[in-house]
């Protein structure tokens, strides 16, 4: 195999993936493929997001030198630096103050705030942090997250997971957010998750039964659809005419999506991936 050829198959496998920038392994993967294309700025940019929401990386921010080097930014590079050697001495200073037996950890071993906004992050480094970031990270975070529950522009994705990562740190301050219209005031720790909220499974079975006996493949397919978007800041106390009113917006999305295309199931879910900007907008302009 070429060098080209392995640079493309490396591209393909990581585009295959879909690469999360909590994957470390892809993260250097694509780096190293930026690299070679002397793409500098991209390979940071791989680089950057993946420390933001991971960890600082000594590795990384190494394998980055050269891509530093290129665009002359070498005060971000000492930068980086300045931050692992914080956390370094950080994760040496856990190490003796848990051999003494004390749990006196405060935050978790290679985790280290960085100066971006969280409202400025791309929105799945966002999402990636809200919805697998641990307790430690949600709290440090935690003023960043309720200020971006307040921001007018948050999809009901966003508002879900700060939602669900406020819940997990057992926040009880209130908030008051703006829903379809009506103001909710709202204590994340009193709000429950999706997997307790009976309008999200409601939802779900009332989407169904309606496709199921004219498109069952749609229905099929419906179930995993909802579930991705996971848009379920949901009433506690739901009207039937708020259920139907939903059941009519993923209903009418999901069949326009259904008849615009071949019926198999690739080319369903070819569409379903193409069709995300629409759902963002289902999810502002209709919830």
């Amino acid at each position: 195999m070429s060098r080209e050829e392995d640079m493309m198959l490396k591209k393909v496998l990581i585009s295959a993936q879909r690469m999360a920038p909590e994957d470390r392994q892809l993260a250097t993967a694509l780096i190293d493929v930026y690299l070679a294309e002397r793409n500098y700025q991209q390979a940071i940019n791989v680089g950057e997001d993946y420390m933001r929401i991971v960890t600082t990386d000594r590795d990384i921010i190494q394998q980055l030198a050269p891509a530093f080097e290129a665009t002359q930014q070498h005060q971000c590079y000492r930068q980086w630096l300045i931050d692992a050697t914080e956390i370094e001495g950080f994760q040496a200073t856990v190490v003796a103050e848990e051999a003494t037996g004390e749990q006196v950890v405060r935050l978790t071993p290679g985790f280290k705030k960085h100066q971006h906004a969280l409202a400025q992050w791309p929105l799945h480094d966002q999402l990636g942090l809200l919805q697998t970031g641990n307790e430690v990270q949600i709290q440090f975070y935690q003023p960043e997250i309720q200020a971006l529950l307040q921001h007018k522009a948050l999809t009901v994705t966003q508002r879900v997971f700060a939602l669900e990562a406020l819940h997990r740190i057992g926040d009880e301050q209130q908030y008051r957010l703006t829903i379809r219209g009506q103001t909710l005031d709202c204590v994340p720790a009193h709000t429950p998750l999706r997997s307790e909220n009976l309008f999200y499974h409601a939802l779900i079975e009332a989407v169904v039964k309606r496709l199921a006996d004219n498109t069952p493949d749609l229905a099929n397919e419906a179930v995993v659809v909802i579930r991705r978007h996971q848009t379920a800041l949901y009433p506690q106390v739901p009207s039937q005419q708020q259920l139907n009113e939903w059941v009519e917006a993923y209903v009418s999305w999901l069949e326009r999506i259904y008849h615009g295309v071949n019926h198999s199931d690739k080319q369903m879910q070819k569409a379903l991936i193409l069709d995300e900007i629409d759902r963002y907008a289902l999810e502002n302009i209709g919830f």
